[in-house]
């Protein structure tokens, strides 16, 4: 019988100026990340999307309230437009060992991105 670890605390790659990153409790391999925005972004996702655009993100809007963005790396951004909700997803070929490097040069970038043109 296998039996199930709690992975204890999230690991964090980034806790800065309200935006945050923290693998997915669900993730066991590291490729999904919880991102959890700046109050201002989360009250107004779609100037958050905007400025994600304006980075160089490149847009797949799978419903109204779902969209996608292709950010640097080849990792995805996922947007629940309804509730605020955003994921990192890690492209599924980066290595182990280049996982939380992966993650955190992401939210390197989306800090980056939130600062343009406030």
């Amino acid at each position: 019988m296998t039996r199930l670890r709690s992975q204890g605390e999230p690991l964090v790659v980034w806790d800065e100026g309200g935006l945050r990153v923290a693998r997915a409790h669900s993730c066991f391999r590291e490729l999904t990340w919880q991102v959890v925005l700046p109050e201002a972004a989360r009250l107004d996702l779609d100037a958050f999307v905007g400025r994600l655009l304006a980075a160089g993100s490149s847009e797949v809007r799978i419903m109204p309230t779902l969209r996608l963005h292709d950010v640097p790396g080849d990792h995805r951004l996922v947007i629940v437009m309804t509730t605020g909700r955003v994921e990192l997803r890690l492209h599924y070929l980066t290595g182990a060992e280049d996982r939380c490097d992966a993650a955190r040069a992401v939210a390197a970038w989306l800090a980056e991105a939130m600062t343009r043109g406030s």
